[in-house]
């Protein structure tokens, strides 16, 4: 199966194992990794869920999950910049808006 061939990691100090895409969108997630990235790309460019199924082939809800799975990494994302960095929104909101304009020019 897809799963046994996936690499499994070892923490050098706890001995534990994990898989490389823990606490990712594409943890324990069916689909491929370059089709959940073109669902996000379609999310970015505010196309509708339904139209992203659509053009993706892909069932409404199976849209929907990747969009709740994308929205609860990007809130801890945010949770930990405002609480643990202690940033505020706004300063979270420039941050992105930075990393948005340097992608651009990369």
């Amino acid at each position: 199966s897809l799963h046994d061939a996936l690499p499994i990691y070892q923490c050098t100090d706890c001995k534990r194992t994990f898989a490389r895409t823990i606490n990712t969108p594409f943890f324990h997630k069916h689909l491929d990794k370059k089709e959940i990235i073109r669902i996000c790309k379609l999310l970015s460019e505010r196309m509708s869920f339904r139209g992203i199924a659509r053009v993706t082939d892909h069932h409404l809800d199976t849209i929907r999950a990747v969009a709740d799975v994308v929205a609860q990494h990007c809130k801890k994302f945010n949770d930990y910049f405002i609480k643990e960095l202690q940033l505020t929104p706004i300063e979270v909101d420039e941050m992105w808006s930075f990393v948005k304009k340097k992608k651009k020019i990369v």
